[in-house]
C-alpha cells in the first residue's frame, strides 16, 4: 500500500514541477515585460460589474473619452446586432438607466446596466453579470420597458435584450415566448469584440494598452472551470502552496481510475495527522523552551485545537495555536500558527494581525533548523511581554 501511494505522490510532484517551472518562467516573462502590471487587478476592480459595465459604457459611447466615435459601437453592433439596422450616429449610451417606464408596476427604481439609445428608433438594455445571479424578473422587466419605449416611438418591432455572462446563457425570467428577444452574449464574446478593438485603435496607445489589460481580466471570466477551482481554493486558503491549473490537472490524473481516488482519499487524513503531530512537535518544543529559558509554564487547556496559553501580567493572557484538527475535518485549510493575546478575557485587536507574516506555516516546520528558529522567535517575544507588561 505504501508503494502504491509513494507511486501517486510521485505523480503529483511531476505536476507539481512542471507548474513550478511555469510559474518560475511566467515570473521571468513578467520581469522583462511588465505584464503582471494590471490596474483592475491592483485596484480590486477586476470583477466590480459596476466599474467594468463604465468601461464597456464608454468604449460604446461614440461621445466617450476615446474620442474614436462610434468605431467601437459599429464592431459591437456588427457582431451581436447584425440585422437591427441602428444609427450609431444618433446614438446616445446610457449608463444605470431608471426603468422609469415601469412606475405604473411600482417597479421605476430598477437600474439597467448600459442602455444602447437611438434617437427615436432602438432602445436596447444591457444587462452585465460577472459572478452575480439575475435578479427576480430582472431581464423581463427590462424588455418591458423596452417595449413601452417601442410603443411611445411608434415602432412596430419587437424588442430585445442583451444579456452578457461568462457562458451566455438565458435568463430565467424570460418567458419561452420571449427567447427569441434576448440576445445571449459570453464574455467570450466579449473577449473577441475588444480584441477587434484593439486592432482598429492603431498606435493609440493609452487605449490600446487599458484594452490589453482588460482583456486579461476578461479571459478569467471566460474560464468557467477555473472559477470552480477558485472557490476551491479560496475555501481551503491554499492559494500560496498551488494555482488553479494545477489543481485542474492534478484533479484529471486522479479521474483517470478508480484506485488514485482511493489512494488519494486514503492520504486525505494521513495528512490531517501529519499536520497535527507537526504542531503537537513544535508546541511541546516551545513550551520547554519557555520552561528552560525564562521558567514560564502555561496553563494548558483542552479544546478542539490544542494549544498554549500563558497568563501575563496585568490580566493579559497569550494563546499561541495552530488551525490543525485534532479531530477528521472537511474543513482543510492551509495550516498555520497564530497568536492571540486577550485581556480580561477580551481580544486585544492590536495585537490581530502584528506578527501574522512572521509567523510561520506548518510545512515549514518539518525542518528541525526552522523549528529552534521559530521556537527562539516566538519563545522571545512571549517573554519580552512579560518584561514590558511588568513595569
Amino acid at each position: 500500500m505504501v508503494e502504491i501511494i509513494n507511486s501517486l505522490l510521485n505523480e503529483v510532484k511531476k505536476i507539481s514541477d512542471k507548474y513550478e517551472n511555469k510559474k518560475l518562467q511566467l515570473l521571468e516573462t513578467a520581469k522583462k515585460t511588465g505584464c503582471d502590471f494590471n490596474i483592475f487587478e491592483i485596484i480590486g476592480i477586476s470583477t466590480k460589474e459596476v466599474y467594468i459595465c463604465r468601461l464597456l459604457a464608454e468604449l460604446l459611447d461614440p461621445n466617450g473619452s476615446h474620442c474614436q466615435g462610434s468605431k467601437y459601437l459599429d464592431l459591437f453592433c456588427k457582431r451581436f446586432l447584425p440585422d437591427k439596422k441602428i444609427d450609431t450616429k444618433k446614438v446616445s449610451v446610457k449608463k444605470e438607466d431608471l426603468t422609469k417606464q415601469l412606475e405604473d408596476e411600482g417597479k421605476d427604481k430598477r437600474r439597467i446596466d448600459i442602455v444602447i439609445n437611438e434617437k427615436e428608433g432602438h432602445y436596447i438594455p444591457i444587462e452585465v453579470k460577472i459572478n452575480a445571479d439575475e435578479q427576480l424578473d430582472q431581464c423581463h422587466d427590462y424588455l418591458e420597458q423596452a417595449k413601452r419605449y417601442y410603443e411611445q416611438r411608434k415602432i412596430n418591432k419587437k424588442p430585445f435584450v442583451c444579456f452578457l455572462t461568462k457562458t451566455g446563457y438565458i435568463p430565467k425570467s424570460i418567458k419561452n415566448i420571449e427567447k427569441n428577444q434576448i440576445i445571449c452574449i459570453s464574455w467570450s464574446d466579449i473577449y473577441k469584440w475588444i480584441e477587434e478593438c484593439i486592432k482598429i485603435s492603431g498606435d493609440r496607445t493609452p487605449i490600446v494598452e487599458v484594452l490589453k489589460q482588460f482583456e486579461v481580466i476578461i479571459k478569467e471570466y471566460k474560464e468557467v472551470s477555473m472559477e470552480n477551482t477558485e472557490k476551491i481554493l479560496n475555501y481551503t486558503r491554499l492559494n500560496d502552496v498551488t494555482n488553479k491549473e494545477e489543481i485542474i490537472e492534478l484533479a484529471k490524473n486522479l479521474k483517470e481510475g478508480k484506485d488514485k481516488l482511493i489512494n488519494a482519499l486514503k492520504l486525505y487524513p494521513a495528512y490531517l495527522k501529519a499536520m497535527q503531530d507537526i504542531w503537537v512537535d513544535f508546541a511541546k518544543r516551545l513550551e520547554e523552551y519557555l520552561k528552560e529559558q525564562y521558567d514560564k509554564e502555561p496553563k494548558n487547556q483542552e479544546g478542539k485545537h490544542w494549544y498554549l496559553t500563558y497568563d501575563l501580567p496585568n490580566n493579559y493572557s497569550v494563546i499561541i495555536q495552530s488551525n490543525a484538527r485534532t479531530e477528521l475535518s472537511s474543513e482543510d485549510r492551509l495550516p498555520t500558527i497564530s497568536i492571540d493575546v486577550y485581556k480580561n478575557e477580551k481580544k486585544q485587536k492590536e495585537y490581530e494581525d502584528k506578527y501574522k507574516n512572521d509567523l510561520p506555516t506548518l510545512f515549514e516546520l518539518v525542518d528541525n533548523k526552522a523549528i529552534e528558529e521559530h521556537v527562539k522567535l516566538i519563545g522571545d517575544w512571549l517573554s519580552n511581554q512579560y518584561t514590558k507588561l511588568s513595569n
